[in-house]
């Protein structure tokens, strides 16, 4: 059998209730638990104390240790389910034990009578409401209440029923606890990855900006560059005809040093020549002395001879 809410399992156990003797006292008061666990969470909480003991509907009863009606297997499908509705099943089986349970001798103004149903109330409104879940996510405070509360109630005369309800009850609350904190650290990276996937999302936006500026920048640049290889163009065919007029250059200049290197040849050549030529001229001169004297001798020699 499969079980979808805590509703399904309580009815089934009022069920199995109407099938047990309805006679005297004890059926009376086996009809207000029901009424009690029955009665929606909404409902005033000492409005529904005062249908369960109301002197009217009660006689006299023995107290009864009432077994759990739940079974297990069950109550783990509901508590795998919904942890709330488990928390109702088992609060509920507690109420309903401790109903059946109570004699109707004891006097309204006994002060343990008044201590207990305080703790049922309070056990009520903390345990049985309807936010409880939400209570528990928004303050922790609100597990070590419950237990608080619990550890009161194992006191009471069917305290071995809320003493099992908390052994249940502990490692759900525990897993709650643990699911709520992974909640809120999952939250924590999930805030945390939103935040960089928002700066994410502001870089690739701011960098898109840009890049849109420099696509319309694109053919100013563009023109510029053109303009700048055009320099660059003119500037090599500048450069080029420098080179070319700087080989020139170069080249003049080793033809300039070649005919210097023969000029000065031809100086040096130039200056052995005046020697040479003054040397021949002082000769000449001894020479065109010696040829006068030949002229001269032989004038006289001429002159001389006569026939």
């Amino acid at each position: 059998m499969e079980i979808t809410s805590a509703n399904q399992l309580v009815v089934e156990s009022s069920d199995r209730q109407d099938e047990m003797p309805t006679g005297g006292s004890d059926a009376e008061i086996e009809q207000d638990a029901d009424q009690f666990i029955m009665t929606s969470r909404e409902a005033p909480i000492a409005e529904n104390l005062m249908s369960v003991h109301d002197p009217n509907s009660m006689g006299d009863v023995e107290p009864v240790q009432t077994d759990s009606r739940i079974d297990p297997v069950v109550l783990g499908q509901l508590e795998e389910a919904n942890p709330l509705d488990a928390f109702d099943v088992l609060a509920n089986d507690i109420l309903l034990s401790m109903s059946t349970g109570r004699s109707s001798n004891v006097s309204a103004e006994d002060p343990s009578h008044t201590s207990n149903d305080n703790l049922l109330v309070e056990f009520r409104s903390k345990v049985l409401r309807i936010d409880l879940f939400e209570a528990i996510e928004q303050d922790e405070n609100v597990v070590l209440e419950i237990r608080e509360l619990l550890c009161k109630l194992i006191n009471l005369p069917s305290g071995l029923k809320f003493q099992n309800f908390l052994k249940v009850l502990e490692p759900l609350l525990d897993n709650i606890k643990q699911g709520f904190l992974k909640k809120k650290d999952g939250k924590a990276k999930l805030e945390e990855q939103t935040t960089r996937y928002d700066h994410l999302l502001d870089d690739i936006t701011e960098f898109k900006a840009k890049l849109e500026a420099f696509r319309q920048e694109t053919p100013v640049i563009q023109s510029q560059v053109a303009e700048i290889d055009s320099s660059i163009a003119q500037y090599r065919a500048k450069i080029e005809q420098l080179e070319n007029h700087k080989t020139q250059l170069l080249a003049k200049e080793g033809l300039m040093k070649l005919k210097a290197q023969i000029a000065i040849k031809k100086i040096k050549e130039s200056k052995s020549s005046q020697q040479e030529i003054a040397v021949l001229t002082d000769n000449g001169k001894v020479l065109e002395e010696k040829l006068g004297d030949l002229k001269q001798q032989l004038y006289e020699l001429t002159s001389c001879f006569k026939m």
